[in-house]
């Protein structure tokens, strides 16, 4: 029988956010020293938007969403990976204590080194294919399994800068798709694909389809995507999105986002840039199914971020929701939005105002 990873990660991803914040000194959303926000895998060579759970033997890209406000020098950020082992209960990249002393990472046996970088590209062993088709031959015997036919990868990403480190986790969805596309049963696991942002705009006359007002972030490739200002290359390397140089209005705003038009022309099957469906499997065999519910959590450097109605944050400081209010700090800022499927998918834009 296959074990799948549960509760244990969701310690992990506490963990790592307690090592990214400033508990007890700051606000959540309020980025004042070195962290990682966010970490991202695309499966690469399968157009855009990318794909977020790869097969065995697939190649994905790793991205982490570095925030350096102080500075720091120095920042070198490491990539580490446990790949799941059939029957096993628990995962070296989620005990408490090895998150805990990162340095044990690079000593614990099945703690795989993946390279450096903000961005690496690393390939999913063919060697997990057994492991996937045993997922998959399970889900064909047991019905209820069929929506949940992937092994969780656990990933980890280490930044460090002056003697300090802080540690994000992200979970890789392998998935067997190449079989599971020449015969799915019903309510299969349906692959993910990563949200596409399309923009932020402030003082919207339409909040609900965030229309009107002024642009005030938009992701971009080149100065065609940005209609009279230019594009400003992304930290990160050079597959890292850049941002449209949109000026912020002073005072303070509603700031709403919007998922990305899809591409055009559509490819067959067509590819979506906001929810998708996916099912979820009951006991009795059958299933349901559901839109991704799509989050937007918001950082920034300075000024303040907070709900719309006004209220504070609660108590961890974290600001969340398509629309937010803001007031822009005197002089320079960043402001940074995430966009999360909820199934492991996501996409984010930094934009650096001056």
């Amino acid at each position: 029988m296959v074990r799948r990873a549960g509760r244990p990660l969701a310690l992990a991803l506490a963990l790592a956010g307690a090592a990214g914040c400033n508990a007890g000194f700051a606000p959540q959303w309020r980025v004042d020293d070195l962290r990682i926000l966010s970490a991202r895998v695309e499966v690469v060579g399968t157009g855009a938007p990318t794909f977020a759970d790869p097969d065995a033997g697939e190649t994905v890209r790793l991205s982490a969403l570095v925030a350096n406000p102080r500075g720091r020098a120095g920042v070198h950020v490491r990539w580490k990976a446990c790949l799941p082992v059939e029957g096993q209960v628990s995962s070296p990249c989620l005990d408490p204590a090895i998150l805990r002393d990162p340095a044990r990472l690079d000593t614990t046996p099945g703690v795989l080194d993946l390279g450096s970088g903000e961005s690496v590209t690393v390939t999913l062993p063919p060697s997990l294919a057994p492991l996937l088709q045993a997922i998959l031959d399970e889900a064909r015997q047991d019905p209820p399994r069929a929506c949940t036919i992937y092994a969780e990868v656990p990933v980890l990403a280490l930044v460090s800068a002056g003697g300090t480190t802080r540690i994000a986790a992200k979970t890789v969805r392998a998935t067997p798709w190449h079989a599971l596309a020449q015969d799915p049963p019903p309510g299969a696991y349906v692959r993910n694909t990563n949200p596409v942002l399309g923009a932020v705009r402030a003082g919207a006359s339409d909040t609900g389809a965030c229309s009107g007002g002024v642009p005030v972030a938009r992701p971009c490739a080149s100065d065609a995507d940005c209609g009279g200002v230019a594009c400003v290359p992304g930290p990160g390397g050079p597959d890292a999105p850049g941002a449209c140089a949109d000026a912020m209005p002073d005072g303070r705003l509603d700031l709403c986002a919007r998922v990305a038009d899809p591409p055009l022309p559509q490819p067959d099957p067509p590819r979506v840039t906001g929810p998708q469906v996916y099912f979820e499997c009951r006991s009795d065999g059958s299933h349901t199914s559901f839109f991704e519910g799509l989050t937007w959590q918001w950082y920034a450097t300075g000024g303040v971020l907070e709900r719309t109605d006004g209220s504070s944050p609660g108590d961890l400081g974290d600001v969340t929701g398509q629309v937010v209010r803001f007031t822009r700090p005197e002089g320079a800022f960043t402001l940074w939005l995430i966009l999360r499927d909820g199934r492991g998918g996501e996409d984010w834009i930094r934009r650096d105002y001056r």
